[in-house]
């Protein structure tokens, strides 16, 4: 199956979460999707990895474009979601188990990889005393991921 066949399935199917979308979120929605499909609709399921979702992130980055890149991957996620649940499809289940073991190694790496007097680059984009405000966030996300990476 390739990504554009998913979103299609996505967006027709009569259980998916697309259909109890507010109309206005659903352009917004039906946009970030036309722009996927247009750059990576062709792509087969199968030959969709890690690194593949990677580069993929960083084209949407493209420097400093973190909301959008951010959008590009909730969506995504979403898409591969439906796919893993209401169509059992066993290449979304493989590409939603990558994107979490990704976003959770992220985690791990944000709580514990850096010294206790050298904060991590995501404290210091938070700045100070941020944790104090919002101790439940956890900044995480493929940005940060593939930031690590390079």
């Amino acid at each position: 199956m390739t990504l554009r066949k998913l979103i299609k399935k996505y967006q027709n199917h009569p259980l998916s979460t697309w259909h109890a979308l507010r109309y206005s979120t659903q352009q917004n929605h039906r946009n970030l999707l036309r722009q996927i499909d247009r750059r990576y609709g062709r792509v087969k399921l199968r030959r969709i990895k890690a690194k593949t979702l990677l580069e993929w992130h960083g084209e949407w980055l493209d420097g400093t474009k973190f909301s959008a890149a951010r959008a590009f991957i909730k969506k995504v996620r979403t898409v591969f979601g439906f796919g893993m649940t209401l169509l059992e499809d066993e290449d979304c289940v493989r590409i939603r188990q990558v994107m979490t073991l990704c976003a959770s190694r992220v985690r791990r790496a944000g709580n514990s990889a850096s010294p206790p007097d050298k904060p991590s680059p995501c404290d210091r984009a938070r700045g100070p005393g941020a944790e104090a405000q919002w101790p439940w966030r956890r900044p995480f996300s493929l940005t940060s991921c593939y930031a690590r990476r390079t």
